[in-house]
């Protein structure tokens, strides 16, 4: 198929670039947006956020931010507004709202001294872990 080592790499490379090219970019008529989510418990959470709009293919290229609780992703807003995009969230349990700057994390919890834990992080600051773990 390819007569020299040099031919397949330069195909391969081809078929890179085009297959980046073309996995990243959402259509032309996608419309970038961003859902505040609120009262989030924890990260895992947001990133279920992802994963529930990952499989929406009006949906493109959806991604949460961890210290500003938010969700950017692009949409087909010809067939797709915001609104309905909340209403997915509402029916997974989250709160969201429409734009930046609004997330939020849950307010702490009171648990019984009994449980063995540790809250290292109320602000969403950067974490040594190592420290803690000595």
């Amino acid at each position: 198929m390819f007569r020299s080592l040099r031919a397949f790499h330069r195909c391969f490379a081809a078929a890179w670039f085009l297959w980046i090219g073309c996995a990243h970019k959402p259509p032309a008529h996608f419309q970038p947006a961003v859902v505040s989510l609120q009262d989030l418990y924890c990260a895992t959470c947001g990133e279920a956020v992802v994963g529930r709009l990952s499989n929406e293919s009006r949906i493109h290229g959806p991604r949460f931010d961890l210290k500003s609780v938010e969700v950017h992703f692009h949409h087909n807003s010809e067939t797709l507004g915001v609104a309905e995009v909340l209403k997915m969230i509402e029916r997974m349990g989250f709160k969201g709202v429409e734009g930046a700057g609004k997330g939020s994390y849950a307010a702490d919890v009171e648990f019984p001294e009994t449980f063995d834990f540790q809250i290292i992080s109320g602000a969403g600051e950067d974490v040594d872990i190592e420290a803690h773990l000595a």
